[in-house]
């Protein structure tokens, strides 16, 4: 039974697994999709070729030497164990004599039925899914299930073996003594496995498949990058609009259904662009991108961000987000309240509640600026911001350096791009003389100072605070930036010195971000390994295991990015990338 099941584990891998090496373009990952009916409503294809256990060996090998991995790597290697295996299951059997003799250059899996996927009867979803791999040799794979795939199930229970040898196929139906049964169906060049005999094209291939599918090529046609390990499509569309109809009173809002009936499909493609660097693509596209503005949705006022604005946040800072034109968020927002207010029964504010609101806040910031909101922030917000945060070097690595605490133990900044440098200071300068008498009531202090030549506003809480410690906030307005954070934050935005833009580790991620983003999230983990002692040290014998859980992902997680754009034609599209130390 060990015996089989590493067999099937060691298998399953190099069908299911993603291989670093040479990667195929969607097109030749998606080949097996003209076996799909072309409503499928997912599929996936994934990548197999020779070079695939030594790549995943190598990465294994890697993230194995992670502390906190637990991984037990064999001393013979997985190619080295997947050939002992095979050799004791089939005499002189090695992997490329009992698979790759037969096994093709992909797999794949996907749906049949949506109607049977979204249905509240999960036992009929074996039905509708079918496993396919392309194969090389239709002989080989027969010998393959006789000689390896049927002894290795047979683990003392008593199989039934049931052979229908046709022309065009032959097909095989293993049941075992508790009923479970598995079937392949093994055509010249391709092979079929599902839990079903309803899943089975025993009648012959659709006569329009996915592979015809104008949805499933355009979709595919979105994926940013020329080449993948594997694909994945889901008709995000339709799933929608079956929730729409099964839960027509959740979703009664006109602004929602507009939403939903904009969704079309998603695709997902995922490679290795390095061996140290896992890297996915996200597409999700869309049926009417002018539909998503009408209800306050709308990406056009959104520019591409600034490489260089990272030249106002520090090096060695772990947590970054940098965006774009904070404006425009925030008049989309204000518009999908309105619009919710306006076509929103149920919804627990209205039109004027949401009017009242702003005539408040208003009030409160023209009281401290000598400006509404919108004059004197939103705006010249057009530009870059970004936020950032970071642990400084007094971030305690046990309790008794917490109480000790006397500052504070991390730094941050919120960063605008100054469009409109006059008003910009004229904010600060008023927010300096308006502060102070509120400032005074509170124990609050309230002083400027020159940083950079640049007139910053301090303030700091007083000693006997709700805090341990006072805290420093500092806020200034230069020609370039307008800054709110921590000493450190301001004076690294004003004077500078090494930025984000001299830092390896963001260089090596930012390597990797789409081009021309919208939004990038950015984490270094290895600049977070205080968490990890301070976890340690804060610790019992219960929670330690947590603490080597948090070490593994921020190791993980050496350098790490998300980055978000939209097209024009209104798909959104993000990549997700991680690089192992």
């Amino acid at each position: 039974m060990k015996k089989f099941v590493m067999l099937a584990c060691l298998v399953a891998l190099l069908i299911v697994a993603v291989v670093p090496a040479s990667a195929q373009s969607p097109s030749e990952l998606t080949a097996l999709a003209r076996y799909y009916p072309v409503d499928a409503p997912f599929f996936v294809g994934v990548r197999t070729d020779d070079t695939f256990l030594q790549s995943l060996e190598a990465l294994a090998t890697r993230v194995s030497e992670i502390p906190g991995a637990d991984m037990d790597i064999p001393e013979t290697g997985y190619m080295g164990t997947l050939d002992l295996v095979l050799g004791e299951v089939v005499e002189g059997g090695t992997f490329d004599n009992v698979v790759r003799s037969w096994l093709g250059n992909s797999v794949a899996v996907g749906g049949l039925s949506l109607d049977a996927l979204t249905d509240d009867d999960s036992d009929n979803d074996r039905d509708v899914t079918l496993t396919a791999l392309e194969i090389t040799d239709r002989a080989a794979t027969e010998a393959f299930v006789q000689e390896v795939l049927i002894p290795g199930m047979n683990r003392g229970d008593d199989l039934t073996i049931e052979t229908d040898e046709q022309v065009d196929y032959t097909a095989y139906t293993i049941t075992n003594s508790e009923g479970s049964t598995q079937y392949w169906v093994i055509f010249n060049d391709v092979a079929f496995v599902s839990e079903s005999p309803d899943a089975l094209p025993m009648n012959g291939f659709p006569e329009n498949t996915l592979d015809q599918s104008e949805q499933f090529q355009s979709a595919l046609a979105e994926l940013p990058a020329d080449s993948y390990n594997f694909v994945a499509f889901v008709d995000m569309g339709s799933f929608a609009r079956v929730a729409v109809e099964r839960n027509s009173e959740e979703f009664a809002a006109p602004g929602f259904l507009t939403v939903l009936e904009a969704v079309d499909a998603m695709v997902v493609g995922g490679t290795f662009p390095d061996e140290r660097t896992l890297a996915l693509d996200i597409a999700q596209t869309v049926t009417d991108p002018a539909a998503l503005g009408a209800v306050g949705i709308s990406s056009t006022a959104f520019e591409p961000v600034d490489p260089q604005f990272a030249r106002f946040i520090p090096a060695g800072t772990p947590l970054v987000i940098h965006s774009t034109n904070l404006r425009a968020s925030y008049e989309n927002l204000l518009n999908s309240l309105r619009t919710a207010a306006e076509t929103m029964p149920e919804a627990d504010f209205t039109a004027e509640d949401i009017e009242q609101g702003l005539q408040q806040i208003n009030f409160v910031v023209r009281g401290l600026t000598g400006f509404t909101l919108q004059e004197g922030f939103t705006n010249w917000m057009s530009g870059d911001f970004a936020l950032y945060l970071a642990l400084r070097e007094n971030f305690p690595t046990s309790m008794q350096t917490a109480f000790a605490l006397d500052t504070l133990p991390v730094d941050f900044g919120i960063l605008f791009e100054a469009t409109d440098p006059s008003r910009v200071q004229e904010v600060v300068t008023n927010l300096a003389e308006n502060l102070g008498s509120f400032a005074q009531e509170e124990g609050v202090s309230v002083t400027t100072e020159a940083i950079g030549g640049v007139n910053t506003l301090v303030i700091t809480t007083p000693e006997d605070g709700d805090a341990p410690f006072p805290i420093e906030v500092l806020i200034a307005a230069s020609d370039e930036v307008f800054v709110v954070g921590t000493r450190s934050a301001v004076e690294a935005a004003l004077v500078g010195n090494t930025s984000l833009l001299d830092d390896p580790l963001y260089n090596e991620a930012a390597a990797y971000l789409l081009p021309e983003p919208r939004q990038v999230l950015y984490m270094a983990g290895e600049n977070l390994m205080p968490l990890v002692d301070l976890a340690r040290a804060t610790a019992d014998a219960d929670s330690m295991d947590d603490a080597e859980q948090l070490e593994f992902a921020l190791t993980l997680f050496h350098s790490s990015s998300i980055s978000q754009t939209v097209t024009d034609r209104g798909t959104t599209l993000l990549r997700a990338v991680m690089t192992l130390p």
